[in-house]
């Protein structure tokens, strides 16, 4: 049996909670008649708290892809075991949201909608899934550079200008306007996030670095936070670009709850927690599932489908949020669970 990280599965566990969070807050968030009102200010710290969550998956894939590419790469085992355990779900997955989004659509031609997978997501959360596979498709590759035996000097530069002329170039460009003609757009993508995910993970995390990634990472919250609102209060609408993953204050709460999720772990040594090390592995590996899913939960929420209504505005946001998250998350497991006992050919397709 492969031996489990629980750090990792701690993580993903963590992250998925955050993506979820991030898609039940959206509403209010973006709902301008709300702006800069207490709802609005709840939506924004919980949407802020977990905007790390989409790079940690990143970073938790380059931790697992990196390791799996030794020196005897079998090509053929990795895109069979990795690869295709992806691709599949997704399909299929993608084949539901094309019904999914035009259940209401008597004219719908749903031969141009399945064609149109092949250039654009059919949902707005199955962008990500298009980024990891691009990333497997060049992980052997990078995989081959990052465990050189003497690659950690290189990996160190790499990281700081990844850092100079990615996150902090973009974020003087979106204030003050083009600074730099460079053309560095593999800076600016999610491939950076699995190195550091891969350096990280082999970071002995002491006790003052622990503390040090925690005033980082809640310093980087209030820039997140202080840049929205700041942006509000001066064009009267949402700059995004501070709560996109290439922005360096998520970059750097990516990478501190990493390191405070590791040391904590280290700290308690979860190993010894049986029950617990299992449930954590058993829902890590349902993520995907619930990823893929979880979108048609919540919005079945959101129009009663299952007798009740629930969403963000449902009670003060305070409570109306995490409810909406939990009952997402739940009942998104539950699914997975179902198809996970029932029959482990449609467990191959759906998670």
């Amino acid at each position: 049996m492969q031996e489990r990280n629980v750090h990792l599965d701690l993580l993903r566990f963590l992250s998925i909670v955050g993506v979820i969070t991030l898609h039940c807050s959206a509403g209010l968030l973006l709902n301008n008649q709300f702006f800069l009102t207490q709802p609005w200010f709840v939506s924004l710290f919980y949407d802020s708290l977990f905007r790390w969550c989409v790079p940690t998956f990143i970073m938790i894939s380059g931790v697992l892809l990196i390791e799996k590419c030794g020196n005897a790469f079998d090509f053929k085992r990795f895109y069979t075991d990795r690869f295709l355990k992806i691709l599949i779900p997704f399909l299929a997955w993608s084949l539901i949201y094309v019904y999914w989004k035009n259940k209401d659509n008597a004219t719908v031609d749903y031969w141009t909608e399945i064609k149109s997978i092949a250039t654009q997501p059919i949902y707005y959360h199955l962008w990500f899934v298009y980024m990891i596979l691009g990333i497997y498709c060049i992980m052997p590759v990078i995989a081959v550079v990052v465990k050189n035996r003497r690659s950690e000097q290189v990996i160190i530069y790499f990281l700081i200008l990844w850092f100079i002329l990615g996150p902090t170039k973009l974020t003087i460009e979106n204030l003050y306007g083009p600074i730099l003609r460079l053309d560095v757009e593999y800076l600016n993508g999610a491939l950076p996030y699995t190195i550091m995910g891969y350096y990280l993970n082999r970071l002995a995390i002491s006790k003052k670095i622990f503390l040090y990634s925690v005033v980082l990472f809640l310093s980087s919250l209030s820039v997140t936070m202080f840049s929205v609102i700041h942006a509000i209060k001066t064009n009267g609408q949402i700059n995004f670009f501070f709560l996109d993953f290439r922005a360096p204050n998520v970059v750097i709460m990516s990478a501190t709850i990493f390191l405070i999720t590791k040391f904590i772990c280290n700290l308690f040594n979860f190993d010894n927690f049986s029950i617990l090390s299992q449930i954590l592995s058993f829902i890590s590996k349902l993520s995907l599932g619930v990823y893929l899913c979880h979108v048609i939960i919540l919005e079945s929420l959101t129009l009663g489908y299952f007798g009740f209504k629930l969403d963000s505005y449902t009670f003060n946001a305070f409570a109306s949020v995490p409810l909406f998250t939990l009952s997402t998350l739940l009942m998104s497991l539950l699914f997975c669970l179902f198809i996970y006992k029932i029959s482990p050919p449609l467990r191959k397709i759906l998670i």
